[in-house]
């Protein structure tokens, strides 16, 4: 049985089965390369490195301790009754920013302990392979992908190789391409 292409087609094909044979399997049998995605957990601890701050109707009100203090300054509260908040006394030296910054590391998280209405939530960074997204034959595509799409993704997200084991048709779908007899 013969199976008539167009030029392009051809060329297509000749390309495809280069960038198989020539890619970084990365140890992987038959890999398709995906994007492995980070997300956020929320925890209940305090053992982790990364937190939030949040009102009392679990909103996050801040990213940062910096944030906060401008969270806290554009409200009603009095600039002295802030002070109340700190454990260590205002250096007459020190500004209200720096005093702020300085003293809200010793809050004590397991008393949940925060600062008026506002509390830490700490969270963590998970690796996340997305059950469905873009999957692809070819690493390139998927950096080409996670470039031109780096807004729908953590900071943190990266190309991964995954095994198309058990998976009986793209792998007879990858090993056709690779074994195509292209004639130059």
């Amino acid at each position: 049985m013969k199976i008539e292409v167009t030029k392009e087609q051809y060329d297509f094909l000749k390309k495809a089965k280069n960038e198989l044979l020539n890619q970084n399997n990365r140890c992987t049998r038959n890999p398709i390369y995906l994007i492995m995605n980070k997300k956020e957990e929320l925890r209940p601890s305090c053992n982790y490195q990364y937190y939030k701050w949040i009102n009392s109707e679990h909103e996050v009100v801040a990213d940062t301790d910096e944030e906060l203090f401008e969270v806290l300054t554009k409200t009603e509260i009095d600039k002295d009754d802030l002070k109340c908040y700190y454990k260590n006394d205002l250096d007459k030296n020190c500004s209200l920013k720096d005093a702020f910054l300085n003293d809200i590391e010793y809050l004590d998280e397991y008393e949940k302990e925060g600062i008026g209405d506002f509390y830490r939530y700490y969270y963590d960074i998970v690796d996340n392979i997305p059950e469905s997204n873009t999957f692809s034959f070819f690493e390139k595509d998927a950096k080409d992908h996670l470039e031109s799409n780096d807004y729908h993704y953590h900071d943190s997200a990266i190309t991964y190789a995954c095994s198309m084991w058990r998976s009986p048709m793209m792998e007879e779908l990858r090993e056709l391409l690779i074994n195509l007899d292209i004639k130059d």
